[in-house]
């Protein structure tokens, strides 16, 4: 999958939802691509997430449980995702430091969400730059079709002559 379209982390963490969140770690990997955003919050989260998603959590699922939490950065990190964001106020009290070093040592963008953010409100900015992105996308390959009315080439070649793939 090309991700050149997508925002990177960087750019949806500048977002207003996000102004009161705090990067813990992983400063240096905010220009991922985050291709989606992904609410899961199960004990097996780990089938349920793909890479270069945003998971946004409250860990509610594994919080009592600290073998999961020790290994939830880890497992996230290894599937590739953009980045997560843990709202720990209800379950968690305050993010562990353990799983802050963990984020630390893997370079792994972990960010805290302050307890009165709604996660449809992420989910909603986060879906609604996504689209935004892909309808630019959308009208800048219909132009360069229709900037070749004559030639009329093929479908395919639309994401060469508009991204030069």
């Amino acid at each position: 999958m090309e991700y050149a379209n997508y925002p990177t982390l960087g750019e949806l963490l500048r977002q207003d939802i996000f102004s009161n969140s705090q990067v813990l770690s992983g400063e240096a990997a905010l220009d991922i691509p985050v291709a989606g955003v992904n609410l899961t919050d199960t004990p097996d989260y780990y089938d349920w997430v793909s890479p270069h998603e945003l998971l946004v959590t409250n860990c509610y699922a594994i919080c009592g449980d600290a073998p999961a939490l020790s290994a939830f950065i880890g497992h996230l990190a290894e599937k590739g995702l953009a980045g997560v964001c843990i709202k720990p106020s209800r379950f968690l009290g305050t993010i562990p430091e353990y799983m802050i070093s963990a984020a630390r040592e893997q370079e792994f963008p972990l960010i805290a969400l302050p307890p009165t953010i709604r996660f449809a409100d992420i989910t909603k900015a986060v879906s609604d730059e996504l689209l935004r992105r892909q309808t630019a996308l959308l009208h800048n390959s219909i132009a360069v079709n229709q900037m070749h009315p004559s030639s009329n080439p093929p479908i395919s070649s639309v994401p060469f002559l508009v991204l030069g793939w």
